[in-house]
């Protein structure tokens, strides 16, 4: 039961970056930017990794959940924020067509 308890607690991490990776570069439109981000996080993921032989595997899933949690809010932000700049080009173009009517 212990190994089947470690495999999923190590796996989670790798399994939720996979799932907020492709939710991201697909709402990028698949863009260069998402994919240089995405190896950025992977090297800095790799230091990460590295630093934990120092400070200890549980300082690294703090740090691992933490950051999660930020990507977490900053997606959410930025959706809201996007369907924001939608509503208000909507309102925009609907008033331009009202006028030119």
């Amino acid at each position: 039961m212990k190994i089947v308890a470690a495999t999923v607690v190590l796996c989670l991490p790798v399994s939720f970056a996979g799932i907020i990776f492709i939710r991201s570069f697909a709402a990028a439109g698949f863009r260069e930017e998402a994919l240089g981000s995405n190896l950025f996080g992977a090297m800095v993921g790799g230091i990460m990794e590295s630093a934990s032989l120092w400070t200890g595997i549980r300082i690294l899933l703090v740090i691992a959940a933490l950051l999660y949690l930020a990507s977490w809010i900053a997606l959410h932000f930025e959706t809201a924020s996007m369907e924001a700049a939608s509503a208000a080009r909507g309102e925009r173009e609907a008033l331009a067509s009202a006028v030119s009517i």
